[in-house]
């Protein structure tokens, strides 16, 4: 029997991207074989897509929270699936998204009773939400509610990655916090590597934020992703205007940093404070990671470099004198890791801050998340997650982040919300 006509029900035409889309469709016959379909675009315009096949319900319905998927790109029940296993459909191997303009998605359903299509708008900036320039000498941008008494704010910080973080500044203001995500390598005005970089360009950066008139200078966090979760640690420890720190894949070690060609052996702090570099673990290359790096640059296989941290931990004399000092951070911490991270050892790593917070008797409270199957991108949750890598460098391959699709997706969206429970309760 036929259910009627069929139609794909969502809650809206729009709504924030950071929470998961309820996906229905209906007017199919019971029984029926459907398959729903999701398109979007990365930044660069690139199409992505994503299908999952299902028998409808005794109510001709079909709900991705409640009905498996039994082929297309995910299987099982799983209601954002058609979210975070879409592959690119273009050869483009790896979603990137930082600006805060909406994401436009199209869904589809269809069987031998019709089609039906529905069009959806995933959205970053919640009503009276701007994003605007970041000025007075520092690049990137700044996003906020207009008006009303001043709130906490966040400086987010990128990694070796360098990009401008509007796209997770928007949805912090979103959640009614003051966001500065400033970029600080790679640009004009900035140093060109990841390489002797001054902390006390982040020192301005807290300051400028201290000073806006939506912000409440004593509620101040920093969060950094990747090597962005480092020095999130460090700025923690030497400024004392941050009150509260969040690292994503971070490590409470400081490693060398990165010359912009991957064939440049020079070897130097990542970071730079009163003039002075600050100790570093040299990562160990050895001559088969060599080669599977040169190769990559031309087979664009991803590298996993997380043996090249591993070897470089074993000099535990490097190790201890490039250890961030973060109980001198002032204020609550949030360590995320991936399990199965295979850029570095996160884990690890955020284990050696944790551990030091709690040696060191630390007066506020610790907060150590570790996704055991999820690899190095820990982030906004509800995208897609099948590259698993990140965007080819110059001259060299993209780097592998580990983790499988599925538990990728899950370790974002749950960090996400730690995210801003960590933040709501001690902001």
């Amino acid at each position: 029997m036929h259910s009627g006509t069929p139609g794909i029900e969502v809650p809206g035409s729009r709504q924030m991207a950071d929470e998961p889309v309820a996906i229905r469709a209906t007017g199919f016959s019971p029984g029926e074989n459907v398959t729903l379909r999701a398109r979007t675009n990365a930044e660069s315009g690139a199409s992505w897509e994503s299908s999952a096949v299902f028998k409808a319900g005794p109510d001709g319905a079909i709900d991705p929270a409640r009905d498996a998927s039994t082929g297309g790109t995910y299987k099982g029940v799983d209601p954002t699936g058609l979210l975070w296993s879409m592959r690119p459909a273009d050869k483009e191997p790896h979603f990137v998204r930082s600006t805060s303009d909406p994401q436009k998605m199209t869904l589809e359903a269809s069987g031998h009773s019709g089609k039906a299509g529905a069009d959806l708008e995933l959205v970053f900036r919640a009503d009276g939400v701007q994003c605007t320039p970041l000025d007075g000498g520092l690049q990137g941008a700044f996003c906020s509610r207009p008006g009303g008494a001043p709130g906490p704010g966040v400086l987010l910080l990128h990694g070796t990655i360098a990009r401008v973080m509007e796209d997770t500044a928007a949805l912090l203001a979103s959640h009614g916090y003051a966001a500065a995500a400033p970029r600080y390598y790679g640009a004009d005005g900035l140093p060109p590597e990841y390489m002797r970089i001054p902390l006390e360009y982040f020192g301005r950066a807290l300051e400028w934020l201290a000073a806006r008139p939506e912000v409440d200078a004593q509620r101040i966090a920093v969060m950094g992703v990747s090597r962005g979760g480092e020095l999130s640690l460090l700025v923690g420890s030497r400024f004392p205007a941050v009150k509260a720190v969040v690292s994503l894949a971070g490590s409470g070690v400081v490693f060398n940093g990165l010359p912009a060609n991957p064939r440049d052996n020079r070897v130097d702090s990542p970071w730079t404070f009163g003039g002075e570099p600050l100790p570093y673990v040299e990562r160990k290359d050895t001559p088969g990671f060599t080669l599977k790096a040169v190769m990559g640059g031309f087979t664009g296989k991803p590298l996993a470099t997380l043996p090249t941290y591993v070897n470089g931990m074993k000099d535990a004399a490097a190790v201890d004198r490039a250890t961030i000092e973060v109980e001198r951070i002032g204020g609550p911490v949030l360590l995320a890791s991936g399990g199965m991270d295979n850029v570095w050892p996160s884990s690890a790593l955020s284990d050696i801050a944790a551990s030091r917070l709690l040696a060191n008797n630390h007066p506020y409270p610790v907060e150590r998340l570790d996704f055991e199957s999820a690899g190095h991108s820990l982030g906004i949750p509800y995208r897609p997650t099948t590259s698993g890598r990140s965007k080819p460098g110059p001259g060299g391959p993209g780097l592998d982040f580990g983790g499988t699709p599925q538990e990728n997706a899950r370790a974002n969206a749950e960090a996400w919300r730690a995210v801003l429970e960590f933040l709501e309760v001690n902001l």
